[in-house]
């Protein structure tokens, strides 16, 4: 990569526009190792939820069709993003959707060296068991999402983007898709990872993790969270271990609390490599459709 080579930077969003103005704003600040092209793309605007255009991104895409329904909504959102950023000249993009806090960028440093120099096409974390792809954080070559139409409708995607990843091995492509390790298998079994209670960064009705210290990435939803968007500022600080949003403020017991959270998710993720290969059997899929 040139020294003057521009990273793009894609954040989707529907309608937490509050979660994308801050990340906006964080990355703006804190991330200096690269240089970035950021581009916010929306569609729910028709719905009242507009961006406010000049929070340090590049550009802003509203999509004039509004929001089909979820994964159709994301899908024109990630592929309009993509195109936009081949029209930028730009090659290698990290993609968020505005709920994903990424909070510092060792991930990228560690990552994007491996997809420019083609070792991976794609770099993600992985969703379930079997093999699934998570699209809410993933290092993309924007060519060869592009060159082979690598986007979905309304059939899981976590599941079609994968298998058409692992449809494409070849000798040009030996690897197309990475794993970060950092952030394990989002859907653990609820008896596995959870055992009996729940100091882990909010469970909540979703039953899934949404705290990943080692990553340095938070994914909650701020409407589930007891103080909404201060409560995530908080699992924010936390994951880092430092107060990257001090207008925040914190009581005896949340400090307490939040200890025991970062001992608890580092517990788990140091014996993800060794629990992983016991949960593929227990889980099944319907079959996929075609991928031709």
């Amino acid at each position: 990569m040139s020294q003057m080579e521009r990273i793009g930077v894609a954040l989707r969003s529907y309608n937490r526009i509050e979660d994308a103005v801050i990340q906006v704003k964080y990355l703006w600040k804190h991330f200096k190792a690269y240089p970035y092209y950021v581009v916010v793309v929306t569609n729910g605007d028709a719905q009242g939820h507009v961006y406010p255009a000049g929070q340090g991104e590049d550009a802003v895409l509203r999509l004039d069709k509004g929001n089909p329904g979820h994964l159709c909504g994301d899908n024109d959102m990630f592929k309009a993003s993509i195109e936009h950023l081949h029209a930028q000249g730009i090659r290698y993009a990290l993609c968020l959707t505005s709920d994903t806090w990424l909070l510092n960028e060792q991930l990228l440093k560690k990552y994007l060296p491996r997809l420019i120099a083609g070792r991976h096409q794609w770099i993600s974390a992985q969703w379930d068991t079997p093999p699934e792809v998570a699209l809410d954080l993933m290092l993309v070559d924007v060519k060869f999402v592009l060159e082979h139409q690598l986007f979905w409708a309304d059939w899981s995607p976590e599941i079609l983007i994968y298998q058409r990843l692992e449809a494409l091995v070849s000798p040009e492509y030996p690897r197309p898709y990475g794993r970060i390790r950092e952030i394990f298998p989002i859907q653990y079994p609820r008896h596995l990872w959870r055992p009996g209670f729940d100091p882990s960064g909010s469970y909540h009705a979703l039953g899934r993790p949404f705290y990943f210290p080692r990553a340095a990435v938070v994914t909650h939803h701020a409407e589930l969270l007891p103080d909404g968007m201060t409560s995530k500022k908080r699992y924010a600080n936390e994951c880092v271990g430092r107060e990257l949003f001090p207008d925040v403020g914190y009581e005896a017991r949340q400090l307490k609390e939040m200890r025991l959270r970062r001992w608890y998710r580092r517990c788990y993720h140091a014996i993800d490599d060794v629990l992983f290969p016991l949960y593929r059997p227990f889980y099944t899929h319907p079959p996929s459709p075609s991928l031709s």
